[in-house]
């Protein structure tokens, strides 16, 4: 599945990888990520990620196994891959694929990042293209970048793709009740969609209750329709569909 848009509020670096660890370990993250942000909150969230992926012990900020010992440059099945003048080339994208035909070496995951992966040259994402379509089990993609535009449009819709937003922030307290009509009536903007997921994915966390995870996962799916289409009627009605009839007004 393809989402073009998710939503996370990332005012502190560590929030964002909360999202995204609790995800992973819900078995919701996908192979091949995207992550858009800000150079700093890029690589952080690389080491992080990084970090989880790789560990051979609990997947936590306490563990001291080999690989949580060893430096992510160092690390048998961590393979990176940044621009030689200006880009990332084919021959670089094919002998890092190439080492996914083994298993890992030591962790449960071998993972190829890329970073900024807008430097992918046309080849080279092409290339890259065809192996995202059917990765081993045990492969993780990372492309990071805060020029997604840049990324040709048939390797985005093989990612699944995390924008930080900067310093948006859930609703206010006074807007939250208005949220559902808004979706109803309003012209449906990134922006609303982006704070509906904040909203849901609060209340799914002050609830724990399911429903809200589905409603979540509907906006995104919903905001993915969105940028593909530009169907509001269609973007609107999912998102409805999937909103817990006990709360509906």
């Amino acid at each position: 599945m393809s989402w073009t848009l998710i939503a996370m509020r990332n005012s502190e670096r560590q929030d964002a990888f909360s999202e995204l660890q609790a995800l992973y370990r819900q078995g919701r993250l996908a192979q091949a990520l995207l992550i858009s942000a800000e150079p700093e909150r890029s690589l952080m969230l690389r080491d992080l990620l990084g970090r989880l992926w790789l560990c051979e012990g609990t997947q936590d900020a306490a563990c001291t196994c080999r690989s949580c010992q060893t430096a992510l440059e160092h690390h048998p099945d961590w393979i990176e891959l940044n621009p030689t003048s200006k880009t990332i080339h084919i021959d670089d994208v094919r002998l890092a694929v190439s080492t996914m035909t083994v298993a890992p070496t030591w962790s449960p995951a071998k993972v190829i990042a890329l970073y900024p992966a807008d430097a992918l040259g046309r080849e080279a994402a092409n290339y890259l293209l065809k192996h995202l379509e059917e990765p081993p089990r045990f492969a993780q993609y990372l492309l990071l970048t805060n020029a997604p535009d840049g990324i040709l449009p048939t390797v985005k819709s093989r990612l699944q793709h995390w924008r930080l937003v900067g310093e948006e922030k859930t609703m206010a307290a006074e807007d939250q009740g208005n949220l559902l009509g808004r979706l109803k009536h309003e012209k449906l903007t990134s922006k609303i969609l982006v704070q509906a997921c904040y909203w849901v994915r609060d209340q799914y966390y002050t609830t724990h209750e399911t429903d809200w995870l589905s409603v979540w996962e509907a906006i995104i799916e919903a905001s993915g329709q969105l940028d593909l289409n530009g169907n509001e009627d269609l973007v609107r009605a999912r998102i409805l569909r999937s909103w817990p009839t006990r709360y509906a007004r």
